[in-house]
């Protein structure tokens, strides 16, 4: 290496920065909630939009500087928003709005991960190279869950008081709440989803992956690199979300919004880090990287099984953990619990064709997908193999959501809310507004599966290609020979499409070396390429010239 970063260490770094995020998000959450609850919905909107928004621009302004200083920029205007909340706070005499333990856990574990994702790991110096800003503004706007988190239960809670004190009985105050909370909710639901689907479109753009920096592996080949992974299941999860919370409100036949519970968004969390990196960690570890080197543990459908398990079971947690925070349930009390709760008590056919749907999504997101996978050339599909690749995964989802729909007899399919089916079914006559609302909420999330998510994967691993060439160009002479020997030999084996995309990624990252570090790699690879057999130097030397030839 040309010199030896200074990193920031992980006392000095991650800790601070756990701790700043934590108590910003629990102050955050309370200044709204008591905002939301006091009726000053405008105000309220602002302060969930302006804590993301400037530390954005901060993360944009402060990537167009030099200086150590200006590195950190927006994590000094996270702290400053924070403590203008506070103020805020104090002034209006607002105390945490929090009646146990399950806002301080949901925000702890929000604030884990945003440390995690923007710790400097390998110094200040090259920061914004391997954290871009637009990287750095689709994590921070990932917390928006507060913002729902801080104005359903609020509004919902103010029109409930009310109706007690009136002498209402509970059960029909309840009732009555949830309806006058929905029709103020309308507008800024929308509002706040409109941010949350954003944040994750813009993740597709290929400015959101950095180059490669030195510094970043855990162990040789094996960079802690989330841009490379984060875009394309955050677009999968929030796609997810938006899907299910627009079914939710869509088949009402009255109008309905969710309203919120902490421990259910906890239990969530698990199903996001499933999704998100731990499978894609293991998708990196397990199947590219071994994929790259010729490993015949990564291909056939065998290899496949796991990492779609792993999705499955996910997306299990996911469902079930945001089914009881839209709901206001804390997990496996009463959704699945409850006689109320559970379609084989009310209406066994529903039950059973829940029962069915699971099914259904099982094959199609284990079975199907699984086995279509591994007829694909990883990095060279078409644009018609890469959607029919999300299809798979958006129909099996839409099969999970609507067997989570019938199994846990959810309000919305009862007799008691005006469906006179006892299944799931539409009534845009009846409740136009939340029939329109869930339909926009719902295409929208289809939009970030469907059509961004394969642009984003595209973009990944072309990076991924690019980072590989830098960690050969920084390897010990004789570890970057084994490892260009095993590359080259797996390349030589592809199919010549797929041969010539994996060679022009690597091409990119190798021109955007600099010329010392590029000779390196090159000197290697005409090494390995002179020593291959007569058929394998030809088939590479074609794929280089293809290359070259689209890289001009």
């Amino acid at each position: 290496m040309e010199y030896e970063r200074r990193k920031i260490p992980v006392i000095i770094g991650i800790i601070p920065l756990f701790i700043m995020f934590w108590l910003g998000f629990i102050i955050w959450w309370s200044l709204m909630y008591n905002l939301f609850f006091e009726g000053r919905n405008i105000e309220g909107l602002a302060i969930g939009y302006i804590l993301p928004s400037a530390y954005s621009v901060a993360a944009y302004i402060a990537s167009r500087n030099a200086g150590r200083v200006t590195h950190i920029a927006h994590f000094i205007t996270f702290a400053t928003v924070s403590l203008a909340y506070a103020a805020i706070m104090v002034s209006l005499r607002y105390s945490i709005p929090a009646e146990d333990a399950g806002p301080f856990v949901g925000t702890a574990f929000i604030a884990a991960v945003m440390s995690l994702m923007q710790y400097p790991m390998a110094g200040l110096q090259d920061y914004f190279k391997y954290r871009t800003p637009l990287f750095i503004a689709g994590v921070i706007f990932m917390p928006l869950f507060i913002y729902f988190a801080s104005m359903l239960p609020s509004i919902y809670q103010r029109y409930l008081g009310l109706l007690l004190a009136q002498g209402l009985d509970p059960r029909h105050a309840a009732h009555e709440a949830r309806h006058m909370q929905a029709l103020e909710v309308f507008s800024l639901f929308p509002i706040g989803m409109t941010g949350f689907w954003a944040s994750a479109a813009w993740l597709a753009s290929r400015r959101t992956q950095g180059v490669y920096v030195p510094g970043l592996e855990i162990k040789p080949f094996m960079p802690f690199r989330p841009d490379l992974i984060l875009p394309g299941g955050v677009l999968f999860v929030k796609g997810v979300i938006m899907m299910g919370v627009g079914l939710l409100i869509a088949i009402h036949a009255i109008p309905k919004m969710p309203i919120w519970n902490w421990w259910g968004f906890a239990l969530a969390f698990w199903g996001i880090i499933t999704l998100i990196p731990l499978r894609g960690m293991y998708k990196m570890v397990k199947g590219r990287r071994r994929r790259m080197l010729g490993d015949v543990r990564a291909f056939g459908y065998r290899a496949l099984f796991f990492r779609e398990l792993m999705l499955f079971i996910g997306l299990l947690i996911l469902l079930y953990g945001f089914l009881n925070a839209f709901t206001g349930n804390a997990p496996f009390t009463v959704i699945g619990v409850s006689p109320e709760w559970n379609a084989f008590v009310q209406n066994p056919p529903a039950g059973w064709l829940g029962v069915g749907a699971l099914t259904l999504a099982f094959l199609l997101l284990v079975i199907v997908r699984g086995w279509y996978k591994t007829r694909l050339p990883e990095g060279a599909e078409k644009t018609s193999q890469l959607f029919l690749k999300q299809l798979l995964l958006w129909l099996g989802t839409l099969s999970l959501i609507e067997s989570y729909v019938h199994l846990f007899w959810v309000p919305a399919i009862r007799l008691d809310e005006e469906n006179p089916y006892g299944f799931m079914a539409f009534f845009p006559d009846k409740n136009p507004i939340g029939f329109s609302v869930g339909l926009a909420l719902f295409i929208a999330g289809s939009i970030l599966i469907l059509v961004l998510r394969p642009i984003a994967l595209r973009n990944e691993f072309a990076t991924t290609l690019s980072v590989f060439v830098g960690m050969l160009a920084d390897a010990p002479e004789e570890l970057r020979y084994k490892i260009m020997k095993m590359r080259v030999a797996a390349l030589a084996r592809l199919p010549f499409e797929q041969r010539v995309k994996h060679v022009k990624g690597m091409i990119d990252g190798l021109n955007a070396l600099p010329d010392e570090k590029r000779d390196h790699v090159m000197k290697t690879q005409l090494l390995v390429i002179s020593e291959l057999s007569p058929d394998d130097r030809i088939a590479m030397l074609k794929a280089m010239d293809q290359a070259l030839f689209f890289a001009t």
